[in-house]
């Protein structure tokens, strides 16, 4: 039977809030800069702007990510769906080598070890190619699940379980 896990959508209001919050703080710093009287440090300025263009782009894809009904994964007995122009799709559970549990920067992960990710990779559009091959550079999985945001978490380790699901880290399965 197939199994749905979505993101929580009071965590993900939050993460909403809180990125809206720091847009408008970068544009108000821009458009003081502007009025001030003082002459404007044009590198500072554009430093800003890009500042301001990737925490808008960020708000743009967590508020479309908080307004949609799709799914964050799927777990189900022929395998494994991760949702997400990032995400490789459907992966059968013959493709998995196991799942690897770790924290980055205070965000507790579940990596999807995969037998072959390349074959996985080579489908991801250009920028879900570029995030896999960043991740294998820094060492970590191609491919990723947030634990932190995940609404019903005990439920996917589960539904992992229940597949068989094999675990890298037996002990921090448990504690995630």
């Amino acid at each position: 039977m197939e199994k749905h896990f979505y993101l929580s959508k009071i965590k993900m209001v939050g993460v909403f809030i809180l990125m809206i919050l720091l847009t408008l703080a970068v544009a108000v710093m821009m458009v003081s800069m502007v009025v001030s009287e003082e002459g404007i440090p044009i590198v500072t300025f554009l430093f800003l702007g890009l500042i301001f263009l990737l925490f808008a782009w960020c708000t743009y894809f967590i508020g479309k990510k908080l307004f949609s009904d799709e799914p964050n994964v799927t777990v189900s007995p022929k395998g494994i769906t991760l949702y997400g122009t990032q995400n490789p799709g459907f992966i059968e559970w013959d493709d998995i080598d196991g799942f690897f549990p770790y924290l980055y920067q205070r965000n507790r992960l579940l990596g999807v070890i995969l037998k072959d990710e390349e074959k996985y990779i080579d489908n991801l559009s250009s920028t879900g190619k570029r995030l896999a091959r960043m991740n294998q550079k820094m060492g970590f999985p191609s491919f990723n699940i947030s634990m932190n945001l995940l609404k019903e978490e005990k439920a996917f380790l589960e539904a992992l379980a229940e597949n068989e699901a094999p675990f890298f880290i037996e002990g921090d399965s448990e504690s995630m």
